[in-house]
């Protein structure tokens, strides 16, 4: 039986390291929608990206390929991030259930230097969830993945830009991530109701990883303090906290306020556990 326990209390009784699984009431402050150029029309994948925006590309032909850009962002230095509309077509990558809206391309010195792509959540959300769940029964090949990618404000080599309903203009993560997990050691679920003013419900899951993976977290947080953390279970981003202090005992917590969000990562995480036993 799943150590997945649940436990109803009238207040918030601990403090976490880690809190993100909240659901955003309104789509991001940004979402480019002129893709009248040409070009634009015919970019269906990552790799039509690839082939385009090649290493050390020139401003002017970067113009030619995607049209003039929505807006730029002047870092300084020589260095521009222009952000570019596309037409809509589904993630192909780490960010399945996504769409992908656009592109963020950092230019250094009038050339390429980086890109990545700009996602917004899916318009059916709940079957996106589902179908990444159902997934995780097929074995360990196909179980989910808990996923830490350390997030940049600066354009990372061949990494993605960050911008989704639940996480707008997050930032800049690598394409493969920092650490990846297919067990954990334990799981326990603590479900809270607040009722300072109008009544709602909190659920907080307390995640507890095998020594060697907790010993890797450790390093990864004492050396990025004051950096953002993307989470991801499976496809899904969960939860981007910010690193406060090194995580010292193996133990994550993620904290959702959306019941729906909540179902889909405790049947991840119900699965994980499965494999680490």
């Amino acid at each position: 039986m799943s150590k997945i326990s649940c436990i109803l209390c009238a207040a918030c009784i601990s403090v976490c390291w880690l809190i993100g699984c909240s659901r955003r009431d309104k789509a991001a402050e940004h979402v480019p929608n002129d893709t009248g150029h040409p070009a634009q029309q015919a970019i269906r994948s990552t790799d039509d990206l690839r082939r385009l925006l090649i290493p050390t590309l020139e401003t002017t032909k970067i113009v030619e390929v995607l049209g003039e850009p929505c807006w730029k962002e002047d870092l300084g230095n020589g260095q521009q991030v222009w952000h570019f509309s596309l037409p809509p077509f589904p993630a192909d990558d780490a960010m399945q259930g996504s769409s992908v809206v656009g592109v963020a391309v950092a230019i250094t010195n009038g050339r390429v230097a980086s890109w990545g792509c700009i996602y917004v959540s899916s318009a059916n959300e709940a079957v996106s969830r589902e179908r990444t769940v159902l997934a995780g029964n097929k074995g360990e090949a196909d179980s989910p993945t808990l996923q830490f990618f350390l997030v940049s404000s600066d354009p990372i080599n061949d990494g993605r830009f960050i911008d989704t309903e639940r996480f707008p203009k997050l930032g800049f993560v690598a394409r493969t991530p920092t650490l990846a997990i297919r067990r954990l050691k334990e799981v326990t679920l603590e479900e809270r109701v607040l009722s300072q003013g109008r009544s709602r419900t909190n659920w907080s899951f307390g995640i507890f990883l095998a020594e060697e993976d907790g010993a890797k977290l450790k390093a990864i947080t004492a050396t990025n303090v004051s950096k953002k953390l993307l989470i991801m279970l499976g496809d899904e981003p969960v939860s981007a906290p910010t690193i406060r202090a090194p995580l010292e005992n193996g133990r994550v917590m993620i904290e959702c306020d959306d019941r729906s969000l909540m179902e889909s990562v405790k049947k991840h995480l119900a699965e994980l556990e499965r494999q680490g036993h």
